[in-house]
């Protein structure tokens, strides 16, 4: 069997609403004064449609990869409907592209002048074949996303540039997660800076063995993608998340000295993504 791997990345709201082509419903606004929003954030929305692709096995077989892009409307009651696909290498990658987001939950519906509106989304999904597996059954951290992202805070230690700058934002990473449940090949797929950045990574390859993937019964590689966000706090907490510490970067690995909390970051003029 042709080893693959699948990698999935999702940028939501607002990608291609001014393309002249598509058929549009006026009745659908392309942007509102307040953007649908899916339970627990993009961060989750990015995992529950990764985890549900499934590549075809006729483009395994004849090595078509690419990206898809869909278009869905979120309606008033918070339900995704009208899922299309306005651009993609395949119609089998489009048709599975369609068939992950249809198994999306329900969001907070769009708001635009005190009213509840339908709105147009888009999705970028990516088909890339490289490692190993495509998985019928996907991996799994223990205890499912709400587990990993506490991990990821209780384990997350704040370099400390970036938190006396106020440097703050969602580190994108896609790692690949073994047959054995461990993970390798960490990769910055969206960055904030250098730190954070190495931060991201050194988080991924401390992870604990994951659930792997499997195919046909058989555990598998494949890839993970995972959102690290890094928020600055202005006061100490008891947990290890936020306590800053010193660092410097060789060959690409972060070393840390932890250092005392210093001078608070500045209360105006955060940088790095807010999202």
């Amino acid at each position: 069997m042709k080893k693959t791997v699948i990698g999935v990345f999702i940028l939501l709201f607002g990608f291609l609403s001014s393309n002249a082509q598509m058929t549009t419903d006026t009745t659908v606004l392309n942007i509102a004064e307040q953007m649908p929003e899916y339970p627990g954030g993009v961060d989750s929305l990015i995992i529950e449609i990764s985890s549900r692709v499934v590549y075809p096995k006729e483009c395994l077989d004849s090595n078509i990869e690419g990206k898809v892009y869909l278009r869905f409307v979120v309606n008033e009651d918070g339900s995704v409907s009208d899922i299309i696909a306005v651009k993609g290498p395949h119609k089998l990658l489009k048709d599975a592209a369609i068939t992950a987001a249809q198994s999306t939950g329900k969001f907070k519906p769009g708001m635009h002048k005190g009213k509840v509106v339908k709105v147009y989304s888009y999705v970028p999904v990516i088909f890339k074949m490289e490692v190993d597996a495509v998985a019928e059954v996907s991996s799994q951290f223990p205890g499912g996303n709400g587990k990993l992202f506490s991990w990821i805070e209780n384990h997350m230690l704040y370099p400390q540039k970036e938190w006396q700058d106020g440097i703050q934002g969602k580190v994108i990473v896609r790692f690949i997660v073994n047959e054995d449940g461990s993970t390798s090949g960490g990769e910055v797929i969206r960055s904030v800076s250098p730190g954070l950045d190495a931060e991201a990574l050194r988080l991924v390859s401390k992870l604990p063995k994951f659930k792997p993937a499997t195919q046909g019964g058989v555990p598998v590689k494949v890839y993970f993608t995972l959102p690290v966000g890094f928020y600055v706090k202005r006061t100490p907490t008891s947990g290890p998340a936020f306590v800053p510490h010193d660092y410097r970067i060789e060959g690409g690995v972060m070393i840390y000295k932890k250092v005392p909390f210093g001078t608070a970051p500045p209360e105006k003029g955060l940088s790095g993504s807010q999202q």
